[in-house]
């Protein structure tokens, strides 16, 4: 126990692991899984790119624009254009890509384990 500054003590509880699984996975996977950790970004950009295309689709519906200058008008029609078609590509990019990665985390799960003889104590 060390004295935390006038806060408490801190207590470190330590549990027991009983097994750990090692998977043996190859350079070019690793590659492959770190690639996809990257690719996941479309997922965020989906995300993002819907929301706004909502958003400037509701105002569209939302305000007047017999009141506003042309180019508002102009603006938010561009904005939901664009905003739906960067959802879709980048929605379709994370569901081609996502099921990549999971079918090569599952092959690398099903892979036979090898017993280890080694039993230094």
């Amino acid at each position: 126990m060390r004295e935390n500054n006038g806060f408490g003590d801190t207590i470190a509880v330590r549990h027991e692991i009983e097994e750990i699984v090692i998977f043996e996975v190859t350079e070019t996977e690793l590659d492959v899984l770190q690639r996809y950790s990257v690719i996941d970004i479309y997922f965020d950009i989906a995300i993002a790119t819907t929301t706004l295309f909502l958003s400037s689709g509701v105002s569209l519906f939302a305000i007047d624009f017999t009141k506003q200058a042309k180019w508002v008008d102009v603006l938010y029609v561009s904005i939901c254009i664009a905003s739906v078609l960067t959802a879709a590509s980048a929605w379709f990019l994370w569901g081609f890509t996502k099921n990549g990665k999971k079918d090569l985390i599952e092959k690398i799960k099903s892979r036979k384990a090898k017993k280890s003889d080694d039993t230094t104590e």
